[in-house]
């Protein structure tokens, strides 16, 4: 059996109700795809299935993708670039520009599904550079806005967190679609068991990053610490001085008040 695969890139309200009619989608399906802020889910219609995942685009955001299939035929639709979309494309778009595999629509779905994992296991290596970085720059005296460069690096665990726990859930769900098929279940579990490591290695740089948090704060503060230090000895060396000069400058008859060179005796005495 061939297998057909039709991708969309921003498809215009046009595109989307062209596609609705003759490919049967519902409209509600399609903008589903484009929404941003769409959670992961598996929807499941009389005439096809779709899957909403969260993918990488090539500005390495977290994005949307939809991707319908039936017996005979696969529909992605997305609103941003997507770099598993467009490696899958260069690997299998080559040999003929309309059939993609001879290996089933469910070998192609683990393809996608899998190369977007690839794409995160990516976007966490680098993120884990980034944060060997940051605790080198913590020790190093540096104008580096450190705090800035963490809390963006922050923002990438809690975001790739949040989608890689919600795209874990739809491979159970995938899971139990293709039970009847042992061959596509262990595919799909093969999958889940890889997002359960990347949510694991997520969890890990979450706990570096507050760990450099942390030791940046602890740093700061030691070299408060230190600052104040020189403080103290500085105020020290000044009190004795100051005091013996504030007691000369009261309206008292005081020893060497009238020694002619009482001044630099004092000044002396202040000095030593």
């Amino acid at each position: 059996r061939t297998s057909y695969w039709g991708d969309f890139l921003d498809p215009s309200d046009e595109d989307l109700r062209t596609l609705s009619k003759d490919a049967d989608f519902l409209m509600t399906d399609l903008k589903r795809c484009l929404d941003e802020n769409a959670r992961p889910r598996l929807i499941q219609r009389n005439n096809y299935t779709l899957i909403l995942f969260k993918a990488i685009s090539d500005e390495d955001n977290i994005v949307t993708l939809g991707l319908f299939f039936t017996k005979s035929h696969i529909v992605t639709v997305h609103k941003g670039r997507i770099k598993a979309i467009a490696s899958i494309q260069t690997a299998t778009l080559s040999e003929k520009p309309v059939t993609i595999v001879k290996n089933g629509i469910n070998y192609l779905i683990h393809q996608i599904l899998q190369e977007i994992e690839r794409d995160y296991f990516k976007l966490l290596d680098g993120v884990d550079s980034e944060i060997d970085k940051l605790e080198e720059k913590i020790f190093k005296r540096t104008k580096a806005n450190i705090m800035h460069e963490t809390f963006t690096v922050k923002k990438i665990i809690i975001y790739s967190s949040q989608a890689l726990h919600a795209n874990r859930e739809i491979l159970n769900e995938l899971e139990r679609l293709f039970q009847s098929n042992p061959t596509d279940k262990e595919l799909i579990h093969s999958l889940y068991n890889d997002i359960t490591q990347l949510i694991d290695e997520n969890s890990l740089h979450h706990e570096r990053l507050t760990g450099v948090v942390d030791a940046y704060l602890t740093k700061q503060s030691h070299d408060l610490s230190e600052v104040m230090k020189s403080f103290t000895v500085i105020a020290s060396l000044i009190l004795l001085p100051s005091l013996i000069a504030g007691a000369y400058g009261m309206n008292l008859i005081l020893p060497l008040r009238d020694h002619p060179q009482g001044f630099w005796i004092l000044l002396g005495i202040m000095i030593t």
